[in-house]
Order: structure tokens, then sequence, then C-alpha cells
């Protein structure tokens, strides 16, 4: 998904890749297993109803922001955080 995609429906993620590439707005993300990449100057929001797994392998590029908004977000070591994360009113877990 690039800058010239809309998003507002859910994507379902379970295996495969997710490549996020200067998007900057989003439906819900249901991200349970695969690889999710966040490139560019991409903005990902995730609301109550959006959420990252820990078993999702994540890679969040130095130009890049998650806006915590409610949702969950699960990183751990196998996981790339280069970029932004603003925890407003969601649940953020470092695991190791």
């Amino acid at each position: 998904m690039n800058s010239g995609d809309s998003w507002a429906g859910t994507v379902n993620l379970n295996g495969g890749t997710l490549s996020y590439n200067g998007l900057t707005s989003n439906g819900i993300l249901d991200a349970n297993t695969g690889e999710l990449s966040l490139k560019g100057a991409s903005k990902l929001t995730l609301d109550g109803n959006s959420s990252i797994a820990e078993a999702v392998n994540t890679n969040i590029a130095s130009t890049s922001t998650i806006n915590l908004t409610g949702g969950t977000l699960d990183l751990n070591t196998g996981d790339t955080w280069a970029g932004t994360i603003n925890n407003t009113a969601g649940t953020l877990s470092l695991n190791s």
C-alpha cells in the first residue's frame, strides 16, 4: 500500500507481508502473524478496533509514525522500532 491508495475497511494480517509506504490514513488493522513494514513517511493509527500482535514481525522506519489511540501494539526483540510511537489511549507492550 502506498500514498496513492485508500484504506477504509478492515485488513486482517494472518501470515504474509503488508508493506505500508507513505500512507497517512487507514481503516482497521487486525495483525496476528506475518510481517508488517512501515516505510517512508507512513502514519498508521491503531484505534480501539486495531491491533498488532507479538507474533507479527514489525518494522517501523525512522520516518514512520504509529498513533496508538485505543488499539494494542505488541513489540518484541525481533521487531525494528526506529520511528515514532504516540500512545494517547492504547496499550503498548514491549516484550523480550
